[in-house]
């Protein structure tokens, strides 16, 4: 019996754990971005620390925006928008020419991932 609750004990706090991994951090979102983006464009490196600061910098914001409990659902939503809008104008002007077309194809993407993302959690599949 003693082995049974002492089995049972230690599945349930494996489970517990598993259950409980934290979300990234704010610094290492923005070190996989930057990093993505090194990659994709090709950035120098100045213009990937410039880029990291603006994504960390971006982020920060948009975690306490998400974070306030007293505004709106809505001043949520328009204020983690402005914030990405000036976060894209701040990155487009450390880019060069040839970089540009380039980002602005992986926002493209992104936003093509991010609605497909939204359309399935809006309008879930259902199989028959």
């Amino acid at each position: 019996m003693f082995v049974t609750a002492a089995f049972l004990t230690i599945v349930s706090l494996s489970a517990t754990a598993q259950t409980q991994q934290t979300a990234p951090s704010a610094e290492e979102r923005a070190t996989n971005q930057t990093e993505n983006m090194a990659v994709e464009l090709n950035l120098t490196p100045e213009q990937k620390e410039q880029i990291y600061a603006i994504n960390l910098g971006v982020i920060q914001k948009n975690d306490a925006i998400r974070a306030n409990t007293e505004m709106s659902s809505e001043l949520k939503r328009q204020s983690v928008v402005g914030n990405n809008n000036a976060r894209r104008d701040m990155i487009m002007s450390v880019l060069t020419p040839e970089q540009k077309p380039k980002y602005e194809e992986m926002e493209k993407g992104q936003k093509l991932r991010m609605k497909q993302v939204n359309n399935q959690i809006i309008k879930p599949e259902i199989n028959e």
